[in-house]
C-alpha cells in the first residue's frame, strides 16, 4: 500500500554533485476521525559509497548481514524470515513527554495496541521512556543511538507537544528540530538508513525540516500530522495505526 501511495505521491530529486538526496511524501486520510495524517521518506547517499549488494524489496535489521562485515553467526531460519519479512526495526521506542495532568497517549498505546502488536510478532522489542526536560530528552535518544551502533534497528515513536518550530516537552521546553537533526543523522547511519519515526504531535510531520541539508539524512521516513489536533484524535488513530 506504501508503494501504491508513492507511486501517485509528489516527489522531488535534489541533485548536486554530492551528495544526492531523494524525497518523496504522501498522505492518508481517516474517514472516521477526519484527520489526515502525511509521511516522508527520505534518502540521502554521501559520496563516496562502497558498493553493497542492495534489494530495495529487503530492509536489512541487523549489520551482520552487511557484506561488508564478517557475520557473527550463521543466520537461523527467524533471522531469514525477518529479513524477507521486510522489518526495517528490530526494537519500539515510545518517548512520551507530556505535561502532568494529561492525556498519557504514549503510555496508553505502550500498554495496550503494543502489547497487542507484540503477541502477534513476539520477536519485537518495546521501551518506553518518559524524560521531563530536553536533556533528559537527549539522554534517551543517545541511548537509542548507543544501541543502534551495536545491531538493535530502532522504530522511535514520540508523544509530545509540538509546533512548526519543534517539539516541547514535560516541562514546556522547546526541541527544535534542527537540534534533533545530529543524534537522529547518528541512528540513521547506524541502521543503514533505516530509521522510521512516527510523531504523536500536532505538526509532527515539520519534522522534514530536519532533513533540508544535503550532507546526510536524519531518518528514512516519518509519519505525523501537518496540523494541530487533540489528544483524542492522536490516541485513537494512531492505535489503529499500530
Amino acid at each position: 500500500r506504501h508503494r501504491a501511495a508513492l507511486a501517485h505521491s509528489s516527489s522531488q530529486l535534489r541533485l548536486t554533485r554530492r551528495p544526492i538526496q531523494l524525497q518523496l511524501w504522501g498522505q492518508v486520510y481517516n474517514n472516521n476521525s477526519g484527520v489526515r495524517f502525511t509521511f516522508y521518506i527520505t534518502e540521502s547517499v554521501p559520496d563516496p559509497v562502497p558498493p553493497v549488494p542492495h534489494s530495495p524489496h529487503l530492509c536489512l535489521t541487523k549489520p551482520s548481514y552487511d557484506r561488508r562485515h564478517a557475520p557473527s553467526h550463521v543466520p537461523s531460519e527467524r533471522d531469514k524470515d525477518r529479513l524477507m519479512s521486510g522489518i526495517i526495526f528490530s526494537k519500539l521506542w515510545v518517548i512520551e513527554s507530556l505535561p502532568t495532568g494529561e492525556r498519557k497517549t504514549g503510555k496508553h498505546l505502550f500498554d495496550n495496541q503494543l502489547e497487542e502488536a507484540k503477541r502477534v510478532r513476539p520477536e519485537l522489542i518495546t521501551q518506553f521512556a518518559a524524560p521531563e526536560t530536553k536533556c533528559e530528552l537527549f539522554e534517551v535518544l543517545q541511548k537509542i543511538r548507543d544501541e543502534a551502533a551495536i545491531g538493535t534497528y530502532p522504530m522511535i515513536h514520540f508523544e509530545c507537544h509540538g509546533c512548526e518550530r519543534g517539539l516541547g516537552t514535560a516541562n514546556r521546553e522547546l526541541v527544535k528540530w534542527d537540534e534533533l537533526r545530529e543524534v537522529l543523522v547518528d541512528i540513521n547511519r547506524s541502521t543503514q538508513l533505516n530509521l522510521m519515526i512516527v510523531v504523536a504531535a500536532c505538526n509532527g510531520a515539520h519534522l522534514i525540516n530536519a532533513s533540508t541539508k544535503l550532507d546526510a539524512a536524519p531518518f528514512w521516513a516519518i509519519i505525523g500530522p501537518e496540523v494541530e489536533v487533540t489528544d483524542l484524535h492522536i490516541q485513537a488513530n494512531f492505535g489503529q495505526f499500530y
